[in-house]
């Protein structure tokens, strides 16, 4: 082989090998590179791991003066269910960071450490990273305190059948995050004449009023669901319900079945011959109504304020009278005064004569927000509600 040949092809490998090399170490620093300073390198983790730190670190300093600031005017004798002002909070939180700070925003205090973070403490003493649009759950806070109820907040619900201006009813780990309209959105007829489709019986007849009875909180809260829908078609209520009705069961009684539907059925005294024939037919008196009723009046939200479209609202539960003379099924609803009433669907009389009647009344819908909502405007006040968005 001539000589020149074989040079020229130790040359090719050689020059082969050489890229080859190279491209091998490009990848490899490649593969370096991003393990340093990618989305998942070590500085990032490293990064991420000392925010979370000094995360913890900051909340932990602001519940320790949170806590300090409680106990001071507990020593001083004042009520520890008192509102803790900024003041007394940037006080506070200077024992822990000598550059932090505390201010006022409304019923909040915003916590600025020196290194910027920001948080926001709410008067029950959560804590959450600040933000302009923060969660609903947080920022609605309700304050129970024994026998008093702290919720001031007003938010509009924007149902597409227009905007509804209610009040936080509850917020807590056994009901969620609850609001009722303050005012009636609409009128309801029960009983004889009520227009639910899945009602039976004829219009006008006692079978119909019967029926409508045996589901009347069935039938309101169907009527609450209409109005869940939103004007941008998103899902911030994830249910909703008649102000009154059980608000962690709310079709109850309705929706028994079997020997628990059974016991709730109206069985006559033994003196009461003339009711025999109806023996477990018909629910008997339910108290749901009273969680609702007793959280209204705690927070001052039972009366109406705006009578326009009426003064009364139906509150979710059967009441139930019955002696020797009559028996009488009914609803339970709330009058002008804010006074509990009954009102009757049905009755009959000791002589057998069966009489029904179609009542009417205002209906106060109850939403239950999803954990997902988050307050997008608005002061939280009477005038200006806190708006609420996804």
């Amino acid at each position: 082989m001539p000589k020149n040949m074989k040079n020229k092809g130790i040359n090719g490998i050689t020059l082969i090998a050489l890229v080859i090399t190279i491209i091998v170490l490009l990848l490899l620093a490649g593969i370096s590179i991003s393990m340093i300073s990618g989305d998942n390198s070590i500085l990032k983790q490293a990064s991420n791991a000392k925010s979370l730190t000094e995360e913890k670190q900051e909340k932990e300093s602001i519940s320790l003066a949170y806590n300090s600031v409680i106990t001071d005017k507990a020593g001083k004798g004042e009520s520890t269910g008192a509102s803790i002002t900024a003041n007394e909070f940037d006080k506070a939180i200077k024992n822990y960071d000598a550059n932090a700070s505390a201010t006022a925003d409304g019923r909040k205090i915003i916590v600025t450490f020196s290194n910027g973070h920001k948080y926001t403490v709410y008067s029950n003493g959560n804590v959450t990273e600040y933000s302009t649009t923060p969660y609903a759950k947080d920022e609605l806070v309700v304050t129970v305190s024994g026998e008093n109820v702290d919720s001031p907040y007003y938010v509009n619900y924007p149902s597409a059948k227009g905007t509804i201006k209610c009040r936080v009813l509850y917020n807590d780990s056994t009901y969620g995050l609850q609001i009722v309209s303050v005012n009636p959105v609409t009128r309801v007829i029960l009983g004889k004449n009520d227009p639910n489709e899945n009602v039976l019986g004829e219009m006008g007849s006692l079978e119909r009023a019967q029926n409508s009875y045996n589901r009347l909180v069935t039938t309101l809260n169907e009527k609450a669901e209409e109005y869940i829908t939103t004007e941008d078609g998103k899902t911030i209520a994830t249910d909703a319900r008649c102000v009154g009705s059980n608000p962690t069961n709310k079709n109850y009684p309705d929706n028994l079945t079997g020997n628990a539907k059974i016991s709730a059925m109206f069985t006559a005294n033994e003196d009461f011959s003339y009711m025999e024939t109806y023996n477990g037919k018909y629910f008997k008196t339910d108290f749901n109504y009273e969680t609702d009723f007793n959280r209204l009046k705690k927070i001052s939200a039972v009366n109406i304020p705006d009578t326009s479209i009426d003064s009364y609202y139906w509150c979710g539960s059967h009441f139930l009278l019955s002696d020797s003379n009559a028996t009488i099924f009914g609803m339970k609803y709330i009058d002008a005064s804010g006074m509990m009433k009954n009102s009757s669907i049905w009755g009959v009389k000791y002589d057998n004569n069966v009489t029904s009647v179609s009542p009417t009344c205002g209906f106060r819908p109850v939403f239950i927000l999803s954990p997902n909502v988050k307050i997008t405007g608005g002061q939280g006040t009477e005038e200006i509600p806190f708006e609420i968005g996804l």
